[in-house]
């Protein structure tokens, strides 16, 4: 195997860098952010103002589920802050718009595939895997879609590598730090993935025999990840419970961990892999040290990764959220990917080309036998398990997303968001008070009015935001000015038309309808069954319809009509 020496790992790095970034950050400010990034967004805008991610902002109470992620000061501590606070180091230097809030996130994207090379080439010695492995890990556009949000996905996969890779180092550095390192900003991005990969280091240092030097300094480090992760249990994890529903049943998780399968499948070829390693395995080529270091590893990782998505979500969440908490699992389907590939390829570098092409442009390894077996599977009946499946015959085998993102580089598709933004933009005055249903964080970050209705009746929050002495128009529709209404999402958090309209009528007030838009669901997700390209639209539009994506009536803004002055 080749041995790369220092200068060409800097060659490559530099190349592979520029390639991310050609793939990544074109177009990155032109879409409007979506709910999640918007959430992300206008917690970063309260750190400025105020140091901690506060609900508040002076104007707008922008928590979306209910208030259940807030403490008594009324602060986010649901999740932990690394990505709200990386968010607002770059609204510092650049201002506030879509494109600072993604850029921290893309360049975590960027500084991942760099990493994954360095992560293989510490495994095999072979620069030729190292390379392959990142370019797999380009040639993912579900990875890309997760590279170019303003959340915690890319930090997550950026970090699950830097943790592992610390621990590959450990074996000859046992004091190191990168393992604890990699695995505490990986906690403080989001735990799940954290506890993935502490488990897979765990897991390897104890059964891997090329791992067995690392297991003592890997459990005295893990004592230092414990100590340094514990203050934010102090804080709270509130957030987690209401995005999860954790395993209670032993029963239950065959059925999920099968529809974990079922969310992979589009990025996991799982048929390639067994195709390729029965055929190497009977030639004797899976034999060196280093393949079976970072095979086992990286199996480990794919195992611990699927169990805990299985033991936290159930499988309806599953299906809507996809592999949003497991993006950490693409850096090491590329590295599994590239070994076999190598070593199928031999000293042929059309091979090599050829079977990267494969992998990289069609479904042929994987996901077309899992659209083969979903054929006749209803959108809903007996079965419980959730399968995605491509339009057209094409789409079975071919990866369409590829022409997809590419035009998406150029122009995004507007939606909703950019639809309500743009009109706001023409016809509100800056302390218009608007009600809505839906995104309400992106139309905050947005538009920076102020929304009125944001605490229901029946929320938890509601006693503890009166005593924090927030404006009545929080907890109240009367004096609104605009109501955008989203029938899509009606009963969403509570938020009924009717009782928003009775508010306003009760005072005399009246609803005129100003303007109708096209509802697009979401103004776009980064999950590849939901996302919206330009051109192409929905390449899943059976999920898409399930969420009424192009059934649901459209948005209306209404106008609030003062009463007349009485005569004299």
């Amino acid at each position: 195997m080749n041995q790369p020496n220092r200068e060409r790992r800097r060659r490559d790095l530099a190349l592979l860098c520029v390639l991310a970034s050609a793939l990544v950050l074109p177009g990155l400010g032109g879409a409007r952010l979506w709910a999640d990034e918007g959430d992300t967004a206008v917690f970063a805008r309260t750190i400025l103002a105020r140091g901690l991610p506060y609900a508040w902002d002076g104007r707008t109470f922008t928590e979306s589920d209910r208030g259940l992620r807030l403490n008594d000061d009324l602060v986010m501590v649901g999740t932990p802050w690394l990505p709200f606070y990386a968010t607002a180091a770059s609204f510092a230097v650049l201002g506030e718009s879509a494109f600072a809030a993604r850029l921290p996130f893309a360049l975590c994207g960027i500084a991942c595939v760099a990493l994954l090379y360095l992560l293989v080439e510490a495994l095999t010695r072979d620069r030729r895997t190292a390379l392959t492995a990142a370019l797999l890990l380009l040639g993912s556009v579900p990875f890309l879609l997760f590279a170019r949000q303003c959340r915690h996905y890319a930090p997550n996969a950026l970090f699950t590598v830097v943790a592992l890779l610390g621990f590959v180092r450990l074996r000859e550095r046992p004091r190191a730090p990168g393992f604890a390192l990699g695995a505490v900003l990986l906690f403080y991005s989001h735990p799940l993935p954290a506890v993935a990969a502490l488990a897979t280091s765990a897991a390897a240092a104890l059964l891997l025999p090329g791992f067995r030097a690392a297991r003592r300094p890997c459990f005295a480090w893990l004592g230092v990840v414990l100590l340094l992760t514990l203050p934010w249990f102090a804080l709270g994890t509130s957030g987690m419970r209401e995005n999860s529903t954790f395993l209670e049943r032993a029963a239950d998780l065959p059925l999920r961990l099968a529809q974990v399968g079922l969310e992979s499948a589009e990025c996991l070829p799982l048929l390639g892999w067994l195709v390729l390693a029965a055929a190497l395995a009977k030639a004797g080529r899976l034999s060196a040290r280093g393949d079976r270091d970072l095979l086992g590893l990286a199996l480990l990782g794919l195992g611990a990764f699927a169990g805990l998505l299985a033991a936290a979500l159930s499988v309806g969440e599953l299906f809507v959220l996809g592999l949003r908490y497991g993006v950490g699992m693409f850096p090491l389907i590329a590295a599994v990917t590239a070994v076999l590939v190598v070593r199928a390829a031999g000293a042929s570098r059309l091979r090599l080309a050829l079977l990267i092409a494969l992998f990289v442009a069609t479904h042929l390894p994987g996901a077309s036998l899992v659209y083969a077996l979903s054929a006749g599977t209803p959108a809903s009946g007996a079965t419980r398990l959730v399968f995605h499946r491509p339009q057209g015959t094409l789409g079975l085998f071919l990866r369409r997303e590829w022409v997809g993102y590419l035009l998406e580089l150029r122009a995004s598709d507007p939606g909703s968001v950019s639809g309500i933004v743009d009109y706001l933009a023409h016809h509100a005055a800056p302390d218009d008070l608007i009600v809505t249903n839906y995104e309400w964080e992106p139309l905050a970050f947005h538009t920076n009015l102020p929304q009125a209705l944001k605490i229901l009746p029946g929320y938890e929050i509601r006693d503890r935001a009166r005593a924090a002495g927030l404006p009545h128009y929080v907890f109240d529709a009367s004096n609104a000015r605009f109501v955008i209404w989203r029938s899509a999402w009606e009963g969403y958090q509570g938020y009924r038309f009717a009782e928003v309209r009775r508010a306003i009528e009760s005072g005399g007030r009246r609803l005129e309808r100003v303007a109708s838009l096209r509802e697009t669901i979401w103004e776009n997700r980064p999950e590849l069954h939901y996302h919206r390209f330009p051109v192409l639209g929905h390449l899943y539009p059976r999920d898409a319809a399930r969420f009424s994506y192009g059934s649901a009536p459209p948005v209306v803004i209404y106008r609030v009509i003062e009463p007349a002055p009485p005569g004299p």
